[in-house]
């Protein structure tokens, strides 16, 4: 059964650098952002340079704002100038208040408009500096003069918004050197645990950079855990075309006890379809970026307790076989929900691949499809079908609080769903049915056909509606004589309190589509919630 359930188809850390999760009081952090440098200054100056090392992913830096306020008493320094400021680091001179004194620098505020979908956008640059004090200092000829404000540390407002190091970009000579360290290779392979998921695809991050390529993975995992990893290619001369991974055995430490290689996968290049069909995929990656993939191992609940060791190769169009080491030490512990109640464990992957429901069998709490004539009945909606196979009237039993049945219903069309054709002339085809089946009908889903003709055109209707809500329809049209076509669309005539609802088709706020009305946005899905 399809798991979209529709009404139509059609993360250590640098130590020096990063503090994690830490828990801290960020007064106003609405506008002043959730992250913040500290740092400290022990020498009474009139003007001080700060170097912040933020490593930052985020583009373009010379829009954003930087605020800095005394930790003391609070108030916000307005004396200052960004000197130099990049992705690896900023340097900023200011005027501190308090000395020996804390110093916050707010290197990312921003403005939230909205609540249950705000729009955040980052605050631009204030010019707050005196000119008599940029005078006096003489701070744009030279800054090597100034005195240094230690940076202390980089701080997050919570666990949630700390950048992981998978985050932290590594700096031009760290990339140098790693560049250095493989001009023999044409792609470099890293390894990541499922702790450190990959979030830059542009970037290497500094773990990486520092860490070098590796062709080992060493991880734990427990008895029946679906256990996942991450590799990261990165190709370094040029596009690398079609990438295959080849999955070797992990032979038990005993010699007897294996995970077959057929128990890894690797999700970005293979498993299955939304239709329960075997799915392959040819994977490019362009030269200087990353690109992750999620491998899958499926450990036996039954496996004895040791350690695991085995291979696989990753290979691509014009690069030289790459090897990795795989060591996976299981322990006696037996995870009996796979690892699917822990999150960072990104066992539910597999679910990709499940082929659960994929038969008609219905789920509970969901009810049989009834079938009256022309109407289908399923748990809490009615669809009636017209002479043409398409729904004339879907209506709904669910009250807007979604808690309960609301017997009077509601209707969600303001008219039939219809196919439209219009000739050159702008006139429209007319349809005429010339046979309707019911096909197929048994608890999960009910099935029917329908044949239109007008006078040169063919259509052929296949439909069907799941205990669940979700309605498909195939539709083919054969001319039978030279036709001259202005426009066809598909007219999806929701009311216009439940048109705001909708979504899928393109047609959610785009040029062309009414959403009350005709949609001319060609997709696959819509969906009333």
């Amino acid at each position: 059964m399809k798991k979209v359930v529709a009404l139509l188809s059609f993360f250590i850390s640098l130590a020096t650098l990063f503090a994690s999760a830490q828990q801290v009081a960020f007064t106003g952090y609405d506008t002043l952002g959730n992250h913040r440098a500290i740092i400290e200054v022990n020498i009474k100056s009139d003007a001080v340079l700060t170097h912040i090392p933020w490593r930052r992913r985020d583009l373009p830096l010379e829009i954003i704002n930087i605020l800095i306020f005394d930790a003391q008493t609070g108030e916000r320094i307005t004396n200052l100038i960004r000197v130099n400021i990049n992705r690896e680091f900023g340097e900023i001179v200011f005027q501190p208040q308090t000395v020996p004194g804390k110093y916050y620098v707010y290197y990312m505020p921003f403005t939230k408009k909205g609540s249950y979908y705000p729009k955040v956008t980052y605050n631009p640059p204030e010019e707050t500096a005196s000119s008599n004090w940029i005078k006096k200092n003489n701070i744009k000829t030279s800054i090597d003069k100034f005195p240094r404000a230690k940076f202390v540390n980089l701080e997050s407002k919570d666990k949630f918004n700390t950048f992981t190091p998978m985050e932290q970009i590594a700096t031009a000579a760290e990339m140098e050197k790693l560049l250095q360290d493989n001009t023999d290779k044409t792609l470099l392979v890293f390894t990541t645990d499922r702790k450190f998921p990959i979030r830059m695809t542009s970037n290497i991050p500094a773990k990486w950079a520092q860490e070098g390529a590796t062709n080992k993975f060493i991880s734990n995992a427990d008895k029946g855990e679906y256990f996942t990893f991450q590799l990261g290619i990165y190709p370094l001369k040029s596009d690398l075309k079609g990438i295959k991974i080849q999955f070797g055995d992990l032979n038990g430490s005993d010699g007897k006890s294996k995970i077959p290689g057929s128990a890894l996968t690797c999700f970005n290049l293979q498993g299955t379809d939304w239709d329960g069909k075997p799915l392959k995929k040819t994977v490019n990656i362009e030269a200087g970026y990353v690109q992750p993939l999620w491998i899958g191992i499926d450990i036996p609940k039954e496996i004895k307790a040791q350690s695991y060791n085995g291979k696989l190769e990753i290979s691509g169009k014009g690069s030289e076989v790459q090897s990795i080491d795989i060591t996976i030490n299981v322990s006696k512990n037996l995870l009996g929900t796979r690892g699917d109640n822990e999150l960072w464990r990104h066992s539910r992957l597999r679910w990709l691949n499940s082929t659960i429901e994929e038969n008609d069998n219905i789920v509970k709490p969901y009810t049989p499809v009834i079938v009256s004539g022309n109407t289908f009945n399923i748990l809490g909606k009615t669809l009636k079908i017209d002479s043409l196979g398409f729904p004339e009237s879907i209506r709904s039993l669910i009250n807007y609080e979604l808690t309960g049945i609301d017997y009077e219903g509601r209707e969600i069309l303001s008219s039939p769903v219809s196919l439209v054709i219009t000739k050159s002339n702008e006139e429209k085809i007319n349809w005429k049915n010339r046979r309707y089946d019911l096909v197929k009908h048994n608890q999960g889903v009910a099935t029917w056909e329908a044949e239109n003709i007008s006078d040169k055109l063919l259509m052929k209707v296949n439909a069907k509606i799941e205990f669940d809500g979700y309605v498909e329809y195939k539709i083919k049209l054969t001319a039978t004589e030279d036709l001259n076509i202005e426009d066809i669309y598909l007219l999806l005539p929701f009311k216009e309190d439940i048109a705001k609802y909708t979504m899928g088709m393109g047609c959610q706020k785009k040029p062309g589509c009414d959403l009350a009305g005709r949609c001319k946005c060609w997709n696959s899905t819509t969906y009333v919630g």
